[in-house]
């Protein structure tokens, strides 16, 4: 049985780098393949540009964390012209991430 897929959005992301709890757990799964975890390159610049402006990390530290990342989930090409989500199209590229792992 293949492993389950997981979809990380920057919230999760966020939590797991910042608070640890479930959705550290969640990344460390992932980094044990024992699930799968994939992203997106619109995620993991949301998460760079958070971790610099909300967080104070210094260019090179959310960089580095990316970088970690890379190595971790899968990264996944999305075209961006998802439209669901209209009160927050943020998650329109989260929902595109899911639907196009299964196309």
């Amino acid at each position: 049985m293949s492993p389950p897929i997981v979809v990380f959005d920057t919230s999760v992301l966020l939590s797991a780098i910042g608070w640890g709890g479930k959705p550290n757990r969640c990344l460390e799964l992932a980094r044990a393949r024992q699930i799968v975890g994939v992203t997106c390159r619109e995620v993991l610049e949301e998460l760079s540009a958070k971790l610099e402006n909300k967080f104070d990390f210094a260019p090179p530290e959310a960089a580095a964390i990316v970088a970690d990342l890379l190595g971790v989930l899968i990264f996944v090409v999305i075209s961006g012209n998802l439209r669901a989500v209209p009160n927050d199209p943020k998650d329109d590229m989260v929902l595109e991430l899911w639907c196009r792992r299964w196309r």
